[in-house]
Order: C-alpha cells, then sequence, then structure tokens
C-alpha cells in the first residue's frame, strides 16, 4: 500500500525504485521454512538486497522489530527508516525499538497512529522538500 501511494513522478525524477518484498515468491518460501511472517521474510530479503536503502513501514509492526532485529545483527544499514506501524498489537514497541536505534535516521509517529497512507506522505513530502530545496 505506501509503494502505491508514494508519487511516481519523485520516484522516476530521482532514480527510485520503490519495492516491495512482501508478497515476493522468495519471501513467502523463507516465511514457511523459518516459520515467520511474510513481512519478517520480506525485510530479510530487501535487506539482503539493499542494506543501505530507504526503509518505508506503515503497516506491520512485525516488519519493523525484524528490521531493527537486522540492523542490531549488523545486516543492514539503512540510509534511514520511516517507521509508521498503525493498530494495537506491538506498534507502540516497534516504534520505541526503532527509537532505540541511534545510528539510523528516522521518522515515527508516536503512540498508535500512522499506516500506509501516512508512510506514503511522509516521503512524499521529503521529495516535495528536496525538489523546492533544489531550486
Amino acid at each position: 500500500m505506501v509503494q502505491s501511494g508514494i508519487t511516481k513522478e519523485f520516484s522516476n525524477k530521482y532514480k527510485n525504485q520503490v519495492l516491495c518484498y512482501l508478497n515476493d515468491p522468495e519471501a513467502t518460501i523463507v516465511a514457511e521454512q523459518e516459520n515467520i511472517t511474510r513481512s519478517q521474510a520480506g525485510i530479510r530479503l530487501a535487506l539482503k538486497k539493499h542494506p543501505n536503502a530507504l526503509y518505508v513501514i506503515g503497516n506491520a509492526p512485525t516488519a519493523l522489530f525484524e528490521l531493527c532485529e537486522q540492523i542490531l545483527e549488523g545486516k543492514g544499514n539503512p540510509v534511514g527508516v520511516i517507521g509508521v506501524p498503525v493498530g494495537f498489537v506491538n506498534v507502540i514497541e516497534s516504534k520505541l525499538k526503532l527509537q532505540a536505534l541511534t545510528t539510523i535516521p528516522y521518522v515515527i509517529i508516536r503512540e498508535r497512529k500512522g499506516g500506509s497512507n501516512v508512510a506514503a506522505s511522509i516521503v512524499n513530502a521529503a521529495f516535495t522538500v528536496h525538489t523546492i530545496n533544489s531550486k
């Protein structure tokens, strides 16, 4: 859902791919083999392929937890993280875990607020600010 909310004009202009590995067949296999969620498996796959990318998480707190764990294990060094999962279960805890990673720039929405639309809006706002400041 985040992927569809990011303005194509910006991703084309800055030559950035917007990728999601949640439904990747390899993520499905890893999830089944390791008894983890597809969100966790998708994060692992993304980090293998793009360890220094910007990570944007708007829904699954399990994805944000996994990203933080993988960073702590030295399996990635994202340029930044937008961590705005929404809901009730483990949402606040996942955001606090991200806040504890002092070496990674991040954006969060405190408490239980967030979502894919918020995550995409943050990315679009960053592109807009960069575009304005580049003039």
